[in-house]
């Protein structure tokens, strides 16, 4: 955004969404937005962290997740809410599937499931590749502490992420 706003450079991309205003609210500027078919999503980790092999826990993980609440307070409300793999246009999309953020149901979920009290568990983020990967991922951490997950968050740039994620097999 400095090297736009400095005319070192003529355009730039990913604009992120907290300077979209700066953009719009200048005539030297014009911001072009489109929809993605970028989709950020947990790994299945269910051989590492037996706890997250139980379909309820999963379920529970699911419902916790308030990707509406991501997209207005983090994302600037420039991104879609999504609740599946697939964008609308995109093979795989079901239309009518719909994000299910229920904290209650989450909690009772992880009743049912046996862990009330929940566990920990630690997560690995990228802090460069998406934009706000991290502020997402804090979010979801705290998020997933309301049904007693302790996340322990590990945030760094890509390369060492995605460098442990190829020697793992994952």
């Amino acid at each position: 955004m400095s090297a736009l706003l400095s005319g070192d450079v003529d355009f730039i991309s990913p604009v992120p969404p907290q300077d979209y205003g700066r953009i719009r609210g200048n005539p030297a500027f014009k911001l072009f937005t489109m929809a993605s078919s970028r989709i950020i999503t947990f790994p299945d980790e269910s051989k590492e962290k037996p706890e997250l092999a139980n379909l309820k826990v999963r379920q529970a993980i699911i419902a916790a997740v308030d990707n509406a609440g991501i997209v207005e307070k983090i994302m600037d409300k420039t991104t879609t809410p999504s609740q599946q793999n697939s964008p609308k246009g995109f093979v795989g999309y079901a239309e009518g599937l719909q994000p299910r953020f229920d904290l209650d149901k989450a909690k009772a979920l992880m009743k049912e499931a046996g862990y009330e009290n929940g566990f920990s568990v630690t997560m690995i983020s990228t802090n460069d590749r998406y934009t706000n990967d991290e502020k997402i991922a804090q979010a979801v951490a705290g998020m997933l502490s309301k049904i007693n997950i302790k996340v322990e968050l590990k945030t760094m740039p890509k390369s060492p992420v995605l460098g442990s994620i190829r020697r793992s097999g994952g």
